[in-house]
């Protein structure tokens, strides 16, 4: 399956083996990727990268096959194939056998390792990723798709889409069952432990269950008192400034904030946006209304 010699060393083995995954792997292989070849490839290595598994392929190699005339002596088909030359110690050019020798080597090693050495279930790892979704994804959850690590038993598997809860948190971990490696002889596979980062949002930010949204206003805005709409986390809210509000001021917003349910509040910061007098006209306006409100000492 590797296309090396019996008698290479392991580290001969290790380098084919790095090789042979770049080349058939998906996210490397180009034209060449294919999951069975790396199946196959993998494979040959869970033999002959254990030295213990290697030692007892080898003494498989070491027993001839059953000749012609033994199978027809105990009941099987004879074949006009000749056995002298072992399909073992001859494999085709180029690394890619047919399939008469897989089948040969899938049957012939399963049957002698199991009998040497009963397979152990043995559970799959967990996997553990991180995520980043905007506030209102976190606010209103939904699906999402999530790139798994690289993992050469299963490739196929690297794009996996999970639900994510409405109201989920910042650095919250999401547990989904059965989503990780995969076991071995029937061990259950690993879980999926999903760590959820909230991006910064302009002007919103997460305080427990509330939400502060900083509002923008002009200074006469302040001081006339106004109405503002605006939209937050999917909604189109209102919210009414009174004359005489003074900067940093929280307006509430009464179950308006962050889920899931009960919601919290909506606590709108205002905050005042100073122009600059572009125009002779606006500086002579803004110096007349400094000497009505006098100025302060």
């Amino acid at each position: 399956m590797l296309g090396l010699n019996r008698h290479a060393s392991t580290e001969e083995i290790r380098r084919q083996y790095r090789r042979l995954l770049k080349r058939y792997h998906p996210d490397t292989g180009g034209a060449q990727a294919s999951v069975e070849m790396l199946a196959q490839v993998r494979q040959a290595w869970a033999v002959l990268g254990n030295p213990q598994r290697r030692q007892q392929y080898d003494r498989s190699l070491r027993q001839p096959v059953p000749s012609s005339q033994t199978r027809s002596q105990t009941g099987s088909a004879p074949t006009s194939r000749p056995e002298a030359a072992s399909p073992w110690n001859t494999p085709p050019a180029g690394g890619r056998q047919g399939p008469g020798f897989q089948q040969l080597f899938r049957k012939v090693f399963r049957e002698r390792y199991q009998q040497q050495a009963p397979a152990r279930a043995v559970d799959g790892k967990d996997i553990q990723v991180r995520v980043e979704v905007d506030l209102e994804t976190a606010f209103r959850g939904g699906r999402q798709q999530i790139r798994l690590p690289a993992d050469v038993h299963h490739p196929q598997r690297q794009v996996v889409e999970v639900d994510l809860p409405a109201g989920v948190r910042h650095e919250q971990v999401l547990r989904f069952p059965a989503l990780g490696f995969p076991g071995v002889a029937g061990g259950k596979s690993g879980d999926l432990l999903v760590k959820v980062g909230i991006r910064p949002h302009p002007r919103m930010q997460i305080e427990g269950k509330d939400v502060l949204y900083h509002m923008p206003l002009w200074p006469w805005d302040l001081m006339l008192g106004t109405e503002v709409e605006f939209e937050a986390l999917g909604e189109r809210l209102k919210v009414r400034v009174p004359a005489g509000t003074a900067p940093r001021t929280r307006l509430r917003l009464h179950g308006k904030g962050f889920g899931p349910a009960p919601r919290g509040d909506l606590l709108v910061i205002v905050d005042v946006d100073t122009p600059e007098p572009d125009s002779q006209k606006k500086r002579q306006l803004l110096q007349e209304l400094a000497r009505l409100y006098g100025r302060r000492d």
